[in-house]
């Protein structure tokens, strides 16, 4: 992964390699039907206004790449747990955020999504679409996702600006 301290143009990633390097996990066929519809659940809340996407793309980078009007790419990873019973970690987030800054790197301004119909542990909290991690998370849950993402090779100073960019939504089963 390119060091946050080059220049953004030299942090450009060739798409193919993207492509490859995220993919993996739509060969396994687990949670498929989660993720159908969670992508029309956001095309319906989009063209009934309640979400600003004009172009749904799924398995783009992420699960499901979502555009608004205004540019801003919205990277949503969908994470099935049980049919609802199941809880996501700090862990799990973590390893799910790690995926998604691949494809947050394609641009400064984009944003990362988790939507899952299980709960969450590790002090985590939903963040609903308005606010962010960094927003509602209380600090405990932080430094144990800061925790988890420095496992997952991330840099520290790179953590809070991904955090101030990512929600964790929760949809029923």
């Amino acid at each position: 992964r390119p060091s946050s301290k080059e220049p953004a143009q030299s942090r450009a990633v060739d798409a193919d390699d993207l492509w490859k390097k995220l993919r993996q996990g739509a060969r396994n066929v687990a949670g498929v039907t989660w993720q159908i519809a969670v992508t029309v659940h956001l095309l319906l809340a989009s063209r009934v206004g309640e979400r600003s996407f004009v172009r749904l793309t799924p398995e783009g980078l992420e699960d499901v790449d979502c555009a608004s009007a205004d540019g801003v790419l919205t990277f949503v990873q969908v994470k099935e747990k049980g049919a609802g019973a199941g809880r996501m970690t700090a862990t799990d987030i973590a390893q799910a955020l790690a995926h998604a800054v691949i494809a947050k790197e394609t641009t400064e301004d984009s944003l990362v999504v988790i939507v899952t119909d299980g709960g969450l542990g590790s002090r985590l909290e939903f963040t609903g679409w308005e606010s962010t991690v960094a927003e509602t998370c209380p600090p405990l849950a932080i430094e144990a996702l800061r925790e988890g993402l420095c496992k997952q090779g991330l840099a520290s100073e790179d953590i809070p600006r991904l955090l101030s960019s990512t929600r964790i939504i929760q949809l029923p089963w």
